[in-house]
């Protein structure tokens, strides 16, 4: 087992050693420095992801001018993974729910919308949070939850994207 120096109470710097001498300790990026403009990703010319930190408009936010909905949907982590690490393995078949990962609701408003263990809900869009990225874009998403009771929905993530091998 490695003990961590800051439970410990040991002193911790993160990137001591650059920053003490950055010229002999270099970091593992290709100018040896702490980089916020990526020349590689610039060269990727990706539309939806710069070469520096950048904000982008969420697209929807909860009780703004625009939005009918009251729900604000909290994407944290799984207890069984991190993210989406072990997602497609057989760890996968121990929590989902009819094949879909789950969603915790507040009893108060699953009892509103009739909704019980077990039903189907699709909460968010299917898109990536970047070309570069392909992260879950569920942390910005407001809505309401119905009961679905159409036929069951299909998970793409497991699906190649076009192209790739």
């Amino acid at each position: 087992m490695v003990e961590s120096p800051v439970a410990s109470g040991k002193s911790f710097v993160r990137y001591a050693k650059f920053r003490e001498d950055p010229l002999l300790e270099p970091l593992g990026t290709p100018s040896g420095k702490i980089e916020i403009y990526s020349k590689n990703i610039e060269k990727i010319g990706y539309d939806d992801c710069g070469p520096h930190p950048m904000w982008c408009e969420p697209t929807e936010r909860l009780g703004g001018p625009t939005t009918k909905y009251k729900l604000h949907v909290v994407a944290s982590d799984p207890k069984s993974r991190l993210h989406s690490q072990l997602c497609g393995t057989k760890l996968r078949e121990t929590y989902t729910v009819n094949g879909a990962e789950p969603c915790l609701i507040n009893a108060k408003d699953v009892a509103e919308r009739g909704i019980k263990d077990g039903d189907v809900n699709v909460l968010s869009m299917d898109v990536p949070t970047s070309k570069l990225g392909q992260g879950d874009c569920g942390h910005s998403v407001v809505g309401d939850v119905e009961k679905y009771t159409g036929p069951a929905v299909s998970v793409s993530v497991f699906t190649a994207p076009e192209g790739a091998e």
